[in-house]
């Protein structure tokens, strides 16, 4: 009956000041992240992304990158998430088949958009705190992560945030993964291994 953001958002209550993400000598507080993806969730919104809508997330790896995924989530969508060093055409075509209604990009990638993509277009750069309100349910879907493709062409698989949430917590038992261990993002965001390693 929870999802990842629910136990994330619980954890901010309880620790506010704990350090929740790391890049590079800058950091987020649980504090600080549940305040940026509310900031960015409520700009989603306030640009027409509904519940069960997707949203494109072409960032570079940044402060930013986590919190976006997660406001996503709090409003009511999935993510697909997309590499900057893609081939442009690798992008335009996932942003097509998976329907995405808007992307976040950082400035510095805005150039591997398409003009004739029909999502619209939200730089990180120019988020600035918004109200709304939204409750995402572990039947919702959590992302879209697209494959290397059998045939050739990438094929998108949709990810229960139930699903995610099950992987996690089996994995917390496995690695006894404690409230102080941390973990290394590595992986590109559009690889499924990165969810383990970013939630």
């Amino acid at each position: 009956g929870q999802t990842v953001l629910d136990f994330i958002t619980r954890q901010a209550q309880a620790a506010r000041e704990a350090t929740a993400v790391r890049f590079g000598d800058a950091s987020l507080s649980y504090g600080q992240l549940i305040e940026r993806v509310e900031q960015i969730a409520g700009a989603l919104v306030q640009r027409g992304v509904q519940r069960g809508d997707r949203v494109g997330v072409l960032m570079q790896r940044s402060l930013d990158l986590i919190p976006a995924l997660l406001a996503v989530w709090r409003a009511g969508a999935l993510y697909v998430p997309m590499d900057g060093g893609f081939p442009k055409q690798r992008i335009e075509y996932m942003l097509a088949d998976s329907e995405a209604q808007l992307v976040i990009v950082n400035q510095d990638l805005q150039h591997l958009l398409g003009a004739e993509s029909s999502a619209k277009i939200l730089r990180i750069e120019d988020v600035v705190a918004q109200a709304f309100a939204e409750k995402i349910l572990p039947a919702d879907s959590a992302y879209v992560m697209y494959t290397s493709g059998s045939t050739g062409k990438p094929k998108g698989v949709e990810v229960l945030h139930s699903a995610l949430l099950n992987c996690l917590l089996a994995l917390i038992d496995a690695l006894e993964f404690a409230p102080a261990s941390s973990m290394l993002a590595l992986t590109t965001v559009s690889f499924d291994i990165s969810t383990v390693e970013i939630f």
